[in-house]
């Protein structure tokens, strides 16, 4: 008898429909979701901080591009925020590893302002900080914490005070036409900012390791 009752069209409809009301999800719950960016949290918001620090609305156009954060604004609706990563809509000056920013280069868009200290340490990926020729002034950030940081430039802009304790994996280091003081250590190396390696005004231009010659260390100014 029970087998002829499992045969019968009511409980076919009934196995056939409980499973869907068990694991479908409502329409409201699959549209809570607020993020579909593969990049990090932590990446995306200092990459916020980066950009304010820098006055990122007045940035050349072509260098802004896709960096967006209107989803970070008070009262935006719980839409995606966009990818810094991403491969069919690129941000200007990012290139990325995966997931993660691996370097910015922002040469001539008219960054003014600070670098971020705190934001740019939480951009674990990074080997390469380019922000050649803007407008930056303050001091310059400690930046330690990044393991695979390799290239540091800032030169021609208006960075001012001690140059400070610099991150022993950096290979290239460019200081020139700044206003800055004090020694550039590299593990065992440190050059010091003197009128042998400086460029125009007593700047230094480059710091490199040992390895490195210092007719070519001089070279950096184009002397």
């Amino acid at each position: 008898m029970l087998m002829k009752n499992l045969r019968s069209p009511t409980w076919l409809l009934a196995l056939v429909l409980v499973p869907l009301l068990v694991t479908v999800p409502t329409f409201s719950a699959m549209s809570s979701a607020t993020s579909s960016s593969s990049t990090p949290s932590s990446e995306f918001l200092a990459l916020h901080s980066f950009f304010n620090a820098t006055n990122g609305h007045q940035w050349d156009p072509r260098c802004s591009s896709n960096w967006n954060f209107t989803c970070l604004a008070p009262g935006a609706s719980s839409h995606a925020c966009p990818d810094p990563c991403s491969l069919t809509q690129p941000w200007g000056g990012l290139a990325c590893y995966g997931p993660n920013v691996s370097s910015i280069r922002l040469p001539s868009c008219l960054l003014r302002g600070s670098l971020p200290e705190a934001a740019l340490n939480k951009l674990q990926m990074v080997t390469v900080l380019d922000v050649e020729n803007n407008n930056l002034t303050s001091t310059l950030p400690l930046i330690t914490e990044l393991p695979n940081f390799y290239q540091f430039n800032v030169a021609r802009n208006k960075f001012t005070g001690t140059i400070p304790a610099l991150s022993t994996t950096l290979f290239f280091v460019f200081f020139k036409e700044n206003d800055l003081t004090g020694v550039c250590v590299f593990a065992s190396v440190s050059v010091s900012v003197s009128s042998s390696t400086a460029g125009p005004g007593g700047l230094l231009p480059a710091c490199l390791p040992a390895a490195v010659s210092a007719t070519f260390l001089q070279s950096c100014d184009g002397s």
